[in-house]
C-alpha cells in the first residue's frame, strides 16, 4: 500500500513539475502598458502560435468578467494545441484580466489592440522563436491580419473572423432583436461611419453606443477584412462554425472569394465560441457561459494539419 502510495505522490509531483515549467506567465511591454499572458511552451524549435481574443474585455482564456462570457474556449484551444507539440501564447486584451490595471483604457481605437498583438509578436521573437503563427478570433481575425502587415509570421489563422466591415456584421445581428430596435441602431451606425452626429438615442442604444465606443466603432469600421487579407502574402487559413450565429457562413464565402476555397473550412457543429452546440438560438448561447463544453471536433486538428 505505501509503495502505491509513494508511486502516486511521485507521478502528480512529476506532473505539477512539468506543469510549473511549460506553463509560464508572461509580461509582454508595449508603448502603452504591459500586457499578461500565459506561454505554454513546447521548445523554441516547435511552432508557436500567438492567440487574439475577440471583441470585448475579453482575457487570455477567452472570458469576460461581464456579460456571463465564460467559457474557456481558448484556453481548452490552447491546452489541445499544447498536446500536439504546438507552443501557444494567449494574453489578457488591455482592457480585461491582469492586463487592465496598466492601462488608461480611455477612448481606444482598434489601432491600439494591433499595437499590443505586434508587441507580442516581438515578444516571442526576442525569446528565440522563429515559426511564429497567429491565430485570431473574432475580431481577433482583423486584428491579426493587420499585425501581420507589420510584423514577419510564418502563417495566419482565422476563426470566425467577418469578411465584411463591422457596421455591416453589427447591423445583421441586431436583426435578430426587435424592428425598431434593429432599425434605429442601423441608422445610428451609418452616421457613425459616414462621420455624422449620432443624434438623440433612446436609452437601450445609449447603453450600446457610448461616447468611447462610437470612436472605438468608428476606426474599426474603417477597415474592410477582405481588403486588408488581400495584402498579405502568406499561407493563411481561415475557419468558420457551421452553427455560429454571431458570424454566418456567409462571410465565410466573401473571404473564399479573395483567397480560394482551398483555404477556407468550415467544421461542422462549431458555435462563435468554438464549441460543439446545435444551430438553435437559446442552446447555441449556453455554450458562451459554461466552460465544461468541449471544443469543436476537428478544429484542432485542422489548425494542427495547416501549422505543420
Amino acid at each position: 500500500m505505501k509503495s502505491k502510495t509513494l508511486i502516486a505522490v511521485l507521478a502528480v509531483t512529476f506532473f505539477l513539475s512539468w506543469q510549473a515549467e511549460n506553463w509560464n506567465e508572461v509580461s509582454i511591454n508595449t508603448k502603452d502598458g504591459v500586457l499578461y499572458g500565459t506561454l505554454l511552451d513546447c521548445g523554441k524549435e516547435r511552432p508557436v502560435a500567438l492567440m487574439i481574443s475577440g471583441s470585448g474585455p475579453t482575457d487570455r482564456d477567452g472570458n469576460q468578467s461581464s456579460g456571463n462570457v465564460k467559457n474557456s474556449s481558448l484556453e481548452w484551444l490552447a491546452l489541445d494545441l499544447n498536446d500536439r507539440g504546438i507552443s501557444t501564447l494567449r494574453y489578457d486584451k488591455r482592457t480585461s484580466g491582469k492586463s487592465a490595471g496598466n492601462f488608461e483604457n480611455k477612448n481606444l481605437v482598434l489601432e491600439d489592440f494591433v499595437d499590443d498583438a505586434v508587441s507580442s509578436i516581438r515578444y516571442l521573437k526576442s525569446q528565440g522563436y522563429d515559426n511564429i503563427y497567429l491565430i485570431g478570433h473574432s475580431q481577433g481575425s482583423l486584428i491579426g491580419t493587420l499585425a501581420a502587415q507589420q510584423e514577419d509570421v510564418s502563417g495566419f489563422i482565422s476563426l470566425s473572423g467577418p469578411g465584411r466591415s463591422i457596421d455591416l456584421v453589427l447591423a445583421d445581428q441586431f436583426k435578430n432583436l426587435s424592428n425598431s430596435f434593429s432599425e434605429e441602431t442601423s441608422e445610428i451606425l451609418s452616421r457613425i461611419k459616414s462621420g455624422a452626429p449620432v443624434g438623440k438615442m433612446s436609452p437601450e442604444a445609449k447603453k450600446l453606443f457610448s461616447t468611447d465606443n462610437v470612436v472605438f466603432l468608428k476606426a474599426w469600421m474603417a477597415y474592410n477584412p477582405v481588403d486588408e487579407i488581400a495584402k498579405l502574402e502568406i499561407p493563411m487559413l481561415f475557419i468558420a462554425g457551421e452553427t455560429d450565429i454571431q458570424v454566418p457562413l456567409e462571410e465565410l464565402e466573401l473571404i473564399s472569394n479573395e483567397v480560394g476555397p482551398e483555404n477556407c473550412i468550415v467544421i461542422p457543429n462549431m458555435n462563435h465560441v468554438l464549441k460543439e452546440s446545435p444551430i438553435d438560438r437559446q442552446k447555441n448561447l449556453r455554450s458562451y457561459a459554461d466552460p465544461s463544453y468541449g471544443i469543436a471536433d476537428g478544429l484542432t486538428e485542422t489548425i494542427e494539419y495547416f501549422i505543420r
